[in-house]
């Protein structure tokens, strides 16, 4: 056989060279490779106002590539510093112990592809009620209000180490309840619902001076609203009473003490112990209506109240969170914005025992009102215009934490639809369990009602929130005309202060408002009963 002459063989070689490389030739079939994907980040929240020594939660996704994995960088330092702040591996910023000069910026940048990455901007600001974020906005940030004695922040550096309280209106970041109690929310709603087909249904409002003015517009315009057509199975009204805080709402019931001869802590007002509450509304208010029983022509009685609205406070509170008595981690101290001064934790914060007093209230709404299976909670309003002791910031602030805690524990104790162990969900909290349970605190009978939120109610003065727009501020502000519409005026402190507004309870109720520059509408605590998904079913045909 002859061998080829040399230059054949290079053409034969430069032919397969071509080939291999992604030429073509008349008989091949290979086709080009896909380009690779495009890598991308993205970073949420885009920008954040944290205060100093707060944490700040932000999360990032990388699209285009398999590797997601993400470096995170506090001003082009991974990791960040103690000037800056820091961050974690998993996005969790904390802010320095004092506002730095200038820009803060978080940036997530791809490993995959270390040229992409996100950015979001931070404002630190002061310790100060400025600081105060709603509970329903930023849902994964942390509110971090412990202190030193000199007033900075715990770091865990300075003599003190952080207690950090996630937002969120049921906790842990969630402004929906958990699904067992959304469940059973909808459930008795609808049971409600069902039962106006042939039986009256009792539904008011308790708790002080507050909640009276509030809930006693708010049932003149549910009584005037035209969108709506009553239900004239509904009885509603306004039981809410002056001078009954929190505490003494607590009492009326064998589990939490005797109801004729409670054990009023020192929290509570002395002096001459008011008539029971519950013997008010059953005595003075059930027997007006005589429209229930199967023929509507029987006085109302306790076993026709369904649901029951709360909004109260504690009293004159004094110490401020984390404190948690002897728990406190030592050094922590607090804020005490009236006196502009820190003061160590001596004692128990009032959010815990407003979340105490709110539970006693519950198991003697249940008591008092063997059928009422619905507690709706609307929390305290801002109260930074306030000058009265009654529950100014960051107390009021701090009062819808104590509604949180209570929903939280509620959920801890029953975990799957319908069902409640015995073992309460936090200690300050004791028993909630909303259905028939054996050997539980109340004899196998459910020690509470469901317990769900109606009405977040504050937002930090004239800044609005996020979530719906709302802002409070007093009326020099809304008559300078220096700023944007108002709706919900603080209108709580005693007449003749010009501070004070003739129709802040109006709008608390049922206006709705849409501030520049936001993209919310507050629509009011009625517009959260006609249209919530657990008050709708039975609260208007």
């Amino acid at each position: 056989m002859s061998s080829l002459r040399p230059e054949r063989l290079i053409a034969i070689a430069l032919v397969a060279f071509t080939i291999g490389c992604g030429g073509s030739s008349s008989n091949s079939n290979v086709s080009s490779p896909s380009p690779p994907a495009s890598v991308a980040v993205t970073i949420t929240p885009t920008a954040a106002s944290v205060g100093v020594g707060q944490l700040q939660q932000f999360a990032a996704t990388v699209t285009g590539s398999s590797n997601t994995t993400l470096t995170w960088q506090v001003n082009s330092v991974v990791g960040g510093n103690t000037t800056t702040g820091t961050i974690t591996s998993s996005g969790l910023y904390t802010a320095p112990a004092t506002v730095p000069t200038g820009q803060v910026t978080v940036t997530a940048v791809s490993q995959a592809d270390p040229s992409k990455s996100a950015s979001a901007g931070i404002t630190i600001v002061a310790a100060s009620t400025a600081a105060l974020v709603p509970l329903v906005d930023v849902a994964t940030s942390y509110y971090s209000p412990g202190t030193n004695s000199s007033g900075v922040p715990c770091n865990g550096s300075n003599g003190c180490t952080p207690v950090n309280f996630q937002r969120g209106l049921y906790g842990s970041g969630a402004n929906s309840a958990a699904s067992p109690q959304d469940t059973d929310g909808k459930t008795f709603a609808s049971s409600l619902q069902t039962l106006q087909n042939t039986q009256e249904v009792v539904a008011f409002c308790i708790g002080m001076s507050i909640m009276q003015q509030n809930c006693n517009q708010l049932v003149s315009d549910y009584d005037a609203s035209s969108l709506v057509k009553k239900d004239p199975q509904l009885h509603f009204f306004d039981t809410a009473q002056p001078g009954y805080n929190g505490c003494l709402w607590a009492y009326w019931n064998p589990v939490d003490g005797p109801g004729t001869t409670p054990n009023v802590p020192s929290s509570c007002p002395r002096g001459t112990y008011p008539v029971p509450p519950y013997v008010n509304i059953n005595t003075a208010d059930l027997p007006a209506i005589q429209t229930c029983g199967t023929n509507h022509n029987t006085a109302c009685g306790v076993n026709d109240v369904r649901v029951v609205i709360w909004q109260d406070a504690d009293a004159q509170p004094t110490i401020a969170l984390p404190c948690t008595g002897s728990a406190t981690p030592s050094g922590t101290y607090f804020k005490d914005y009236r006196l502009n001064s820190y003061l160590p934790c001596s004692g128990l914060a009032d959010a815990y025992q407003l979340e105490q007093f709110m539970a006693m209230a519950a198991r003697s709404v249940r008591y008092n009102y063997p059928n009422c299976v619905l507690m709706l909670i609307v929390s305290r309003n801002y109260a930074g215009y306030s000058r009265a002791p009654l529950n100014p910031e960051p107390y009021a602030y701090e009062a819808g934490f104590a509604a949180q805690f209570l929903m939280k524990a509620q959920a801890a104790q029953c975990t799957a639809s319908m069902t409640c162990s015995t073992t309460p969900g936090d200690s300050y909290a004791g028993d909630l369990s909303y259905v028939a349970t054996s050997r539980n605190a109340c004899g196998g009978s459910p020690c509470a009602p469901l317990i769900l939120w109606l009405g977040y109610t504050w937002a930090n003065g004239s800044t609005p929130r996020g979530t719906d727009g709302l802002i409070w501020c007093d009326a020099s502000y809304t008559s300078g005309q220096s700023g944007p519409p108002c709706e919900g005026e603080e209108d709580y402190d005693v007449a003749g202060d010009p501070h004070a507004s003739s129709d802040g309870s109006k709008k608390w109720s049922s206006a709705t408002q849409s501030v520049p520059a936001t993209s919310g509408t507050w629509p009011g605590v009625l517009g959260n009963l006609l249209n919530g998904a657990y008050t709708k079913p039975w609260f208007h045909d």
